[in-house]
């Protein structure tokens, strides 16, 4: 008798054919790479979509900082516009503000902002001497004046001297009475001012305030609280004479 086919085929212990181990762990084995194949080839998408979410997302913020810091440059470039000029704070708490002279622009420099001198009441027509050209102003301050006073005459000789080119005035300095030690520097008050000699007169008193003496129209007076209060009464005169207020 012939031995039927099946004979041939070499069984394992389990009775499972070789032939059909193989060819099953064959098609595992091929169907486990194509899986493989298929992660990498979605995980390539995923990190390239990544990458520009986070790229983008760094790129949002840094657009929304630089934006913010423009927004708040001009929040407070507003601010601190006055009438139409535009002031800075600068190094040592100075206020500047550029003014154009005779095509010339100059930074000039405050102690004060003009709204911290808004409650100082002027007299409108302080400044009507100054622009009448006189030959000479002299800037008067008691011969005991600390500095703060000192400070607030030059500042007021700067703005009508030869500086920044705007008056071009000739500016002295005198004493409003005569001085304990002996100084080479004259003694001008009010009562001393003429058309052609204009004087500006530091005096302390109840108020601030800046006002044309009533009895001499060619005297400018100053009168301060206190030495601090000097500076700010000087700073609102400046604004005047620079039409800034």
């Amino acid at each position: 008798m012939r031995p039927s086919s099946a004979a041939k085929i070499p069984r394992t212990r389990d009775g499972v054919g070789t032939r059909a181990r193989k060819s099953v762990t064959s098609k595992g084995c091929v169907s486990q790479d194509d899986t493989s194949g298929g992660d990498a080839e979605q995980a390539g998408p995923r990190g390239v979509w990544a990458f520009f979410i986070a790229f983008g997302i760094v790129l949002l913020l840094i657009i929304v900082i630089v934006s913010w810091n423009a927004y708040d440059r001009r929040t407070t470039a507003d601010e601190n516009r006055y009438n139409g000029f535009d002031f800075a704070q600068a190094e040592g708490s100075l206020w500047v503000t550029r003014i154009e002279a005779r095509g010339q622009p100059y930074n000039i420099p405050f102690y004060f902002h003009p709204r911290e001198t808004e409650d100082i009441p002027v007299d409108s027509e302080a400044t009507t001497p100054i622009y009448s050209k006189p030959a000479e102003v002299y800037i008067s301050v008691p011969p005991d004046a600390p500095s703060k006073i000192v400070v607030a005459g030059v500042e007021v000789a700067r703005l009508l001297g030869t500086k920044y080119n705007l008056f071009n005035l000739n500016v002295h300095s005198a004493l409003s009475s005569a001085s304990d030690t002996k100084v080479d520097i004259p003694v001008y008050r009010c009562e001393d001012a003429t058309p052609d000699r204009v004087i500006v007169q530091f005096v302390e008193g109840s108020k601030n305030a800046v006002a044309r003496w009533t009895e001499n129209p060619n005297c400018i007076v100053l009168q301060y609280t206190d030495v601090d209060e000097s500076v700010r009464v000087a700073d609102r005169f400046g604004y005047m004479l620079l039409k800034i207020m």
